[in-house]
This record gives C-alpha cells, structure tokens and sequence, in this order.
C-alpha cells in the first residue's frame, strides 16, 4: 500500500478539521489574495475544470470526526478555503482539484479536530483571540439560475464525498496510475523521509561533538560541582542552552506538506524492498 496517492476531488467535496483559520499563512501570506492567484485549466474525468494553485496539493484522508459516516478532511484549512472559494465562483461548473491521499494518520486529525459543523464550514479571523470576521460556508455563497447545471454540480461533489475508496476516485490526467506509478511515489516520500531525518541528527551530531571537547573553563560552576560530587546531570540540566524551536532564524514555511508524508515513512530498509519490487516489475516475463 502506498504512503499516499494522487487523485482529483471536488474541494466542496472536502471538509474542514478545524473550528477556525486565520486571515494569513504562517509565512505571512494574505489567505485572500492567494484566492485571486488560484488558476483553472481543462477539466477531465466528469470535471468541467480543474484547480491549479500557486502552492502544494492539500492531503485528505477519510475520517468520521466523530459522526456514523466517513467523509474526506484535510488539516490543510486555509488552503482548501481558498480552493473553495475559487470553485464556488465557478458554480455551477464541475470544479475538481488534485489532492494527495493519505492511508494513515498518526494521530494528528483526531488531535486536532475541533469543527462544530463536522467540517462544512470555518470562522475566519485575524486571531483565535478576537470575534470572527465571518464564518464561511460554501452552499450559502453558490447560487445559479441554471437548475439542471446546478443539479449536476451538486450530484458531481456529492458522488465525491460518497466515495469511501481511493480508487473510486478520478485519476490525474496523464497519470498512469499503475504500480511502477504508486512505487515511484512511495520511493520518493520515503527518500524525502530519510532526508528529513539525516538533516535533523546533523545539528545534534554536532553538538554532542562540541559538548565532548569541551574544556573544564567553559563549563559552569555548577556543572563543575556535579562532575566533581559524582551527581548525575538531571534532564533539565542536558537541556540547558539547546535551543527552541521556535526560535529558528529561518522563516516557516506553510506551503509544506512533505512533513506529515516523512513521519509515516520508513526506513533505508523499506526504501530498498520497494526497489527490489519495482525491479521485479520492470523485468520482462
């Protein structure tokens, strides 16, 4: 089974995981503005037109939220708002949008999932702290004097979020969609996967080797006094002068969703099965 899968859904198809988004991206990008930027190409597949946005495809993945019956959710909210929005100004035309399937969730939809209307709809604001600027939701903004075409968009983005199964779902233009294609993409989630982990242990390497050739002047007194009372460092103490997180000087960036596909990879040895089994595909006979 692969980590993920490409596949094209309607984005009113798609649910919200949250209760609230904010007005900016983390890296300070107006969520409005990105709307404007988003662009439409030829449809295929049952679609009249199909999605084409200036930053990475959302990843969706079937979740109840609770309710008796599964829909499609993504933790990328403020990106499938701006795909909403731009496919209710194309109502009633069948709008569809290419996303990543994923198979697994380690925990952070269920963690993160706050929606009181199972995901139909999300407030937006500057804050969390300061009352909503509106509460968005697609099926009050559409509007069409065109009945049947109405119909048929609706019947379109419901046939979507009925769709319990990836492979129900439409195919990328010009994707083969056959094993070699999923093992191609498996491979390079999970080399993205080793790369993420290689460049993180490089600082703690690093730092270790730096922390073991230092000498007695550059430590403290009071790790002095430890080492010579025999007491062992408490944890607390290691932690002392690593530092945050958050205070990285580079800036974030929201335009990623390589991380979540790095954390369900594997290994060099699960990187190497999958090679041995594309391999044995390509072989003739």
């Amino acid at each position: 089974m692969p980590i993920y899968e490409e596949k094209l859904i309607s984005p009113l198809a798609i649910r919200f995981t949250q209760e609230h988004i904010k007005t900016l991206f983390r890296d300070c990008r107006i969520v409005e503005d990105t709307v404007e930027e988003i662009k439409t190409s030829a449809g295929d597949g049952g679609y009249d037109a199909i999605l084409e946005a200036p930053f990475p495809d959302i990843e969706i993945i079937r979740f109840s939220g609770g309710a008796a019956e599964r829909h499609w959710f993504t933790l990328d909210n403020r990106r499938l708002y701006c795909l909403q929005r731009a496919a209710a100004k194309l109502w009633p035309l069948r709008v569809a949008v290419k996303v990543q399937i994923l198979y697994a969730d380690p925990g952070a939809v269920r963690r993160k999932f706050d929606s009181t209307t199972l995901g139909s709809s999300v407030t937006v604001s500057p804050s969390c702290k300061v009352a909503p600027l509106f509460r968005w939701d697609w099926k009050v903004s559409v509007e069409c004097e065109d009945v049947l075409r109405g119909r048929e968009a609706w019947a379109c983005l419901l046939a979507d979020d009925q769709k319990d199964f990836v492979d129900l779902l439409a195919e990328i233009p010009g994707s083969g969609g056959g094993p070699s294609d999923i093992l191609a993409r498996a491979l390079m989630a999970l080399q993205a996967g080793e790369a993420t982990t290689a460049a993180a242990a490089a600082p703690k390497a690093t730092a270790k080797a730096t922390a073991g050739s230092r000498t007695p002047s550059t430590a403290s007194a009071s790790e002095r006094s430890s080492a010579a009372s025999g007491e062992e460092r408490s944890p607390r103490r290691r932690k002392e002068g690593t530092a945050s997180p958050c205070s990285s000087s580079s800036p974030p960036t929201i335009f990623s969703s390589s991380s979540r596909r790095a954390s369900v990879c594997g290994g060099g040895l699960a990187a190497e099965a999958l090679q041995e089994i594309a391999r044995q595909l390509r072989a003739p006979g």
